[in-house]
């Protein structure tokens, strides 16, 4: 049985959703350590999850992990670059939201809220309207 699998986002993210690393809008999750993040992306229709390709041989010459991002730090010209939305209201997570450089990156940013907020125990009705509003607003766009 495989442990890795590959999850694709449905935007070109670089950043972090529900703490796993997006680049490009692809992650490889570790079942062994990342269960709930894998069932909850199995479970939203926007991602798609397979099983991972094969580890290389060692002897091969692997490309180095992307390093962590947090924030606007890295990523520049790799699409758009978010990190963790804040922990706070309503209104700070959407301030946060809507400070994307352009309608690419806020929607980028939604995805992320969104699924964070999705991840909760009891998720804020107001704020995920709020979060599938601005993403059906770009899909239509």
């Amino acid at each position: 049985m495989g442990y890795r699998y590959r999850v694709t986002a449905p935007t070109q993210v670089t950043g972090r959703v529900l703490n796993v690393p997006f680049a490009r809008g692809v992650a490889e999750i570790d079942i062994r350590t990342r269960r709930r993040a894998l069932e909850y992306f199995q479970r939203r229709p926007e991602y798609t999850v397979e099983p991972a390709p094969a580890m290389p041989d060692p002897g091969d010459d692997p490309m180095p992990d992307p390093a962590p991002t947090t924030g606007e730090q890295a990523g520049a010209g790799v699409g758009p670059t978010i990190g963790d939305p804040p922990t706070g209201t309503v209104a700070e997570v959407l301030e946060w939201v809507h400070a994307g450089e352009d309608m690419a990156a806020v929607v980028a940013r939604a995805v992320n809220a969104l699924a964070v907020e999705q991840a909760r125990d009891k998720a804020r009705s107001t704020l995920v309207e709020e979060l599938e509003a601005l993403q059906s607003a770009e899909g239509g766009a």
